[in-house]
């Protein structure tokens, strides 16, 4: 079931580096996206990862957000470059979009003693993205040392979307993202009212002990999604709320101290 999963992965971020929408026009400036959260890492191939996480703190949608990494050793000397695109293809103004690039060489990877990370390129998307889609259900376990996230996603559009990919952000305790994942509904192309389920393989085991929470967004070719809270914290908001309910009724109705009420 897990190799299931990671072969959806691996296709779902093959089609976000290759596939280019056709709706573009001319560059926009670079302080229209911003890099909110990044972290690098070596996973157990010995590969340099890093993750991360843009912000489009612009008016306008964009796409084709390029993030570059440029790698250095010790001494300050460039090892490497590499440049990769946002999991989301289309970015709406106030939206985030987690990436993930990998330096793909041992020898080079073990030179690594710092990078840096700049937003290399991007476009203004001139189509539209109506917010239709909407995560029903999700849970997470761990499945054969793989964080696995499983749920529902529904079309509440009223034409069928296609294409329809989920996004997982998994960020550590002071939130930082430590972990990316990605990849198709099943189906993925989604009528009018219907769902579809999907399941996505955080598949480095290594950064399991680092998440605390995370986070879904998605995309089709039509729509964007309806935005969602941190999963794992809705719990804490929904006890917060108990908490302040109780407050309130305990001011608004006190309770009678036994000793004086005996006098």
């Amino acid at each position: 079931m897990v190799q299931k999963y990671l072969m959806k992965s691996v296709c779902f971020f093959v089609l976000v580096i290759t596939l280019a929408f056709p709706l573009t026009i001319s560059m926009v400036f670079a302080q229209d996206v911003e890099i909110v959260s990044h972290s690098g890492f070596v996973d157990t191939i010995g590969y340099y990862r890093v993750v991360g996480e843009v912000e489009n703190i612009g008016s306008s949608n964009l796409e084709n957000i390029e993030i570059t990494a440029t790698f250095y050793n010790e001494s300050h000397a460039e090892v490497a470059t590499v440049s990769t695109h946002t999991a989301l293809l289309v970015l709406l103004p106030g939206r985030k979009s987690p990436f993930g690039l990998v330096l793909a060489n041992i020898d080079q990877s073990a030179k690594v003693d710092h990078y840096s990370l700049t937003v290399s390129d991007y476009s203004v998307f001139s189509g539209s993205r109506p917010l239709n889609l909407q995560i029903v259900s999700n849970s997470s376990s761990i499945i054969l040392d793989y964080y696995v996230i499983e749920g529902e996603i529904k079309n509440i559009g009223d034409t069928t979307t296609t294409f329809v990919t989920v996004i997982a952000t998994f960020y550590n305790s002071t939130g930082h993202v430590v972990a990316v994942a990605g990849g198709y509904a099943d189906p993925h192309t989604i009528n009018a009212g219907n769902t579809s389920q999907f399941e996505l393989v955080q598949d480095w085991p290594q950064r399991n002990p680092l998440i605390s929470e995370y986070t879904l967004t998605a995309e089709s070719e039509e729509y964007a999604i309806v935005p969602e809270f941190p999963f794992l914290l809705i719990p804490l908001m929904a006890m917060s709320m108990v908490a302040m309910a109780t407050l309130f009724l305990r001011k608004k109705f006190p309770t009678v101290n036994k000793a004086n009420s005996a006098n």
